[in-house]
């Protein structure tokens, strides 16, 4: 039996009836080509500008990414823009006409979401991953049969599998199973289910050869987190990869073995580039031969090492010889790992992967949060003044916002502390997913967010932020005891350079206006006054 969340998405997709939102799109792409002067009167600007900021809170939940971008960049244009020139309103109308052809009457689903599929007849579950699959992004697929399973598998390849192991007619089937998965070219990552958080659960599922095991019984929430924590580290191995090597053969087979892992390479041949390549490319890792003429490669390993930049930098040697000198030699000059020649495929990816991981676990505790995993409060402040210093230098705004969760003490407090983390979490990806890539989404602490929007006017960010919250409170949450619960927040946004010319001052206005959001009877988002 194979069942699905696409109609689930697609309910979520579809316009509903009430939302007349085409004829929304050719009203806005009328006033647009109606803009042929330099000077727009004002209530014309106005309207256009409050259409452009409605298309842009509907057509996101509706499905339409594209558009909705779209119909933010007019609704700035028109904010910030007073005075037109000929080719803005050029611009401006060639964008009416390009948001009419996006905003077709219905949209295919995002092309990028992750396809998970579920080996397991429990059907109580499937229902709950199913219903929340939208929330994360993703695409769930169900069998409830091993041989539907395997069926589905020779005809398709999902981004990541989770397996009721039980399902199998015997255990040499879950190895045969799993170990087909790991050695796919890229391997599909696993998710089993175990009877029991017990370490010997644990490691049955490890013989079998998966990663990540879980015990039943599981809430939705918790797969869910797993399977997206799962695929953020698969996603980390798109690293860049740079290559000192003087022989092409070897940077030819090094790209062959290391191109299917969604690994960005970058190959030097001349030793005597490798630090301008270092500088352009700041790579992630670099594999360096041994012997090259002119600068060897533990030369080359102990310039990096001598510049405090690059003193977490991995660095893998590539080396003909595994004589014990050698290689105290390597690690004495700072080397991370070497790697024998010739080349053995697996044995070279396993290293460069085990790699890679190491350093983004440890770039991932000094920079984020553990339990939302967005930026936590010290590499927001770094990542802040610079924008407010690029804000500066450009004469751009930036919109600073600190958001509060409502009445979050009587979530923890009513429905337990379990069900307080699984809000915070919500919270996070909704930020993440919401706004843009650029965006600076931060945990300040407790129930607090912090957002950096740069280039974006406090009235921009207040509409924006507003559409999240509509997004959050129509969300429906589930305590372990299976009681319903919604949430709220409040927001306060400052912008830059009108309430403040630094962080801190930046920071203060937020906070204080967010704490006029909550006086004024929360569930609200407010922009500081001028």
């Amino acid at each position: 039996m194979l069942l699905s969340s696409a109609d689930h998405t697609r309910d979520n997709i579809l316009p509903p009836p009430e939302v007349n939102y085409q004829a929304q799109v050719q009203q806005l792409q009328a006033l647009l080509a109606e803009m042929s002067q330099a000077v727009v009167p004002n209530g014309q600007r106005q309207a256009a500008q409050k259409l452009a900021t409605e298309l842009g809170l509907t057509l996101g939940g509706l499905g339409f990414t594209d558009a909705t971008q779209l119909a933010w960049m007019i609704a700035q244009r028109l904010t910030e823009t007073l005075t037109f020139t000929p080719q803005t309103l050029k611009e401006l109308n060639h964008w009416g006409s390009k948001l009419k052809e996006l905003t077709s009457p219905v949209p295919a689903a995002p092309p990028d979401q992750p396809e998970i599929l579920l080996i397991d007849e429990d059907l109580d579950l499937a229902q709950a991953l199913g219903r929340d699959a939208p929330h994360w992004e993703m695409q769930l697929v169900t069998v409830t049969t091993w041989a539907d399973g395997l069926a589905y598998l020779a005809d398709y390849r999902p981004s990541l599998v989770v397996i009721n192991p039980h399902l199998a007619p015997d255990s040499q089937a879950n190895s045969q199973l799993l170990s087909r998965l790991s050695q796919a070219s890229p391997a599909i990552p696993t998710i089993l289910f175990t009877d029991e958080d017990s370490w010997r659960a644990r490691l049955a599922a490890i013989r079998l050869g998966s990663r990540v095991s879980l015990a039943k019984p599981v809430s939705g929430d918790q797969v869910w987190q797993a399977i997206s924590d799962l695929l953020h580290r698969q996603e980390n191995t798109q690293a860049h990869v740079l290559i000192v090597d003087d022989d092409p053969v070897a940077i030819t087979i090094l790209k062959r073995v290391l191109a299917p892992w969604g690994l960005d390479i970058t190959a030097v041949q001349d030793p005597q580039k490798f630090w301008q390549a270092l500088e352009a490319t700041i790579p992630d890792l670099v594999i360096l031969d041994v012997q090259m003429p002119g600068i060897n490669g533990i030369e080359l390993c102990q310039m990096v090492r001598s510049d405090p930049r690059w003193g977490r930098l991995p660095i893998v040697f590539f080396t003909a010889s595994t004589e014990p000198d050698l290689v105290t030699r390597l690690f004495a000059a700072g080397a991370d790992d070497f790697v024998s020649k010739p080349i053995i495929g697996p044995e070279l990816v396993t290293r460069i992967l085990n790699r890679l991981e190491r350093t983004r676990l440890l770039r991932s505790l000094a920079e984020t949060d553990p339990l939302t995993g967005i930026f936590n409060r010290r590499k927001a402040q770094e990542m802040l003044e610079k924008f407010i210093g690029l804000a500066q230098a450009e004469t751009q705004p930036l919109s600073l916002v600190m958001l509060d969760l409502d009445h979050f003490k009587q979530v923890n407090d009513r429905y337990g502390h379990s069900s307080g983390d699984q809000v915070l979490v919500a919270t996070a990806r909704l930020l993440r997913q919401s706004l843009r890539p650029e965006d600076v989404v931060a945990r300040w602490g407790g129930e607090e967010f912090l957002i950096g929007m740069y280039g974006l006017g406090a009235e921009t960010a207040v509409a924006r932020l507003e559409f999240v919250l509509e997004k959050l409170r129509t969300r429906q949450f589930t305590s372990e005891q299976g009681e319903i619960f919604q949430v709220s927040f409040s927001a306060g946004v400052a912008e830059f350079p009108h309430q403040g010319q630094d962080l801190m001052s930046l920071y203060r206005t937020a906070d204080e206006t967010l704490y006029a959001a909550k006086a004024n009877g929360r569930n609200q988002v407010l922009a500081a006054n001028v």
